[in-house]
């Protein structure tokens, strides 16, 4: 039997298993589990242990092409196919997300679209087990896989893509892939946006100017929040110094962080119900976007200051690059 990757790409190694390995696999999962049964719960998770066990180290420096070409699933059927065959099926249809997604996260924000249009086929295509192994593989958060979904499947980010007119920050997209529109407000929408529009921006031309105090809080996923723990950063300058990259970065951890702990306190993982029902347990990070943006020009215009035109290149470049770096998932994780 070949021994041969799955798939093979220039830029990055595909999930490697051999025929070998995996009828030695499958016999543990049938000793364990004990049945013949196909796709029980325990088997999932032994086949999900064994997909990430084996999942590859990328090497982000020799990542150098964009991959455009949506991922083709392939089908299997239980009367058709055996337990080998099926089961190469179903780690090739992973094996070719991984191998895309985990390639278009390092080429930076043009790309992002892309990996979001790749997951939410991921989620609509693969069966659950499937993609629950697929998220635990890749190098970003749940809660950044749930958001990403939601601006894959928006009609207005996907033809801003096909116009080469995507925001360069992500978040823009997701509030704009939130955003409920008629055809003739999308086809405005989309004549405003340009790659520097911001999300602010798109409130203002959403919602028109106000003349009221922006809120520096913006709960979107919870009803009726309720602050239980908050993050501030030194505003005296005398004391401390205040960056935006490090606030976003910042947050970022926060989410990754909030994201993980509700992953690992769910009411079956309790033991115990808190308030006699089933319901999920709820948090949302919010951050203060207007104070972000009013940092950002703060620090932009003290490099302008600088007497030092070489200083001011060097700091500049530095500032934009961390910047690409903090919005970037797998400099996050």
């Amino acid at each position: 039997m070949s021994n041969e990757p799955i798939i093979k790409t220039d830029n990055i190694p595909s999930l490697k298993f051999s025929y070998e390995e995996l009828e030695k696999k499958q016999k543990q999962i049938e000793e364990t589990v004990g049945v013949a049964e196909k796709n029980t719960q325990e088997r999932n998770d032994l086949l999900s242990k064994f997909f990430k066990e084996n999942t590859p180290k990328v090497n982000l420096s020799n990542v150098k092409q964009l991959l455009t070409k949506g991922i083709s699933v392939k089908e299997w059927n239980s009367h058709k196919h055996n337990e080998k065959e099926i089961a190469n099926i179903r780690k090739e249809n992973i094996s070719n997300f991984y191998t895309q997604i985990v390639n278009n996260l390092t080429m930076g924000h043009k790309s992002i679209f892309l990996v979001c249009r790749d997951l939410k086929d991921a989620h609509r295509q693969l069966e659950t087990n499937e993609f629950n192994i697929l998220k635990e593989m890749l190098p970003i958060s749940e809660s950044t896989i749930n958001k990403y979904i939601k601006i894959g499947g928006s009609d207005v980010c996907r033809e801003l893509y096909n116009l080469n007119k995507l925001p360069e920050v992500w978040t823009t997209l997701y509030y704009i892939s939130r955003q409920k529109l008629d055809d003739s407000s999308m086809d405005h929408l989309i004549d405003f946006i340009t790659p520097k529009t911001t999300q602010k921006e798109v409130m203002e031309y959403l919602n028109g100017p106000t003349d009221e105090k922006p809120k520096s809080w913006n709960y979107v996923e919870l009803k009726s929040p309720k602050d239980f723990l908050k993050v501030a950063i030194e505003g005296n300058l005398k004391q401390g110094n205040i960056d935006p990259n490090t606030m976003l970065y910042i947050k970022n951890k926060v989410e990754e962080v909030v994201s993980d702990a509700l992953n690992e306190m769910t009411v079956e993982k309790l033991g115990y119900k808190p308030n006699n029902n089933d319901l999920p347990i709820k948090c949302e990070v919010v951050t203060n976007t207007s104070l972000i943006e009013t940092v950002k020009k703060f620090v932009l215009q003290n490099f302008e200051n600088l007497k030092s035109k070489k200083l001011k290149k060097l700091y500049e470049e530095n500032f934009f690059k961390k910047f690409s770096q903090v919005n970037n998932p797998i400099f996050n994780k």
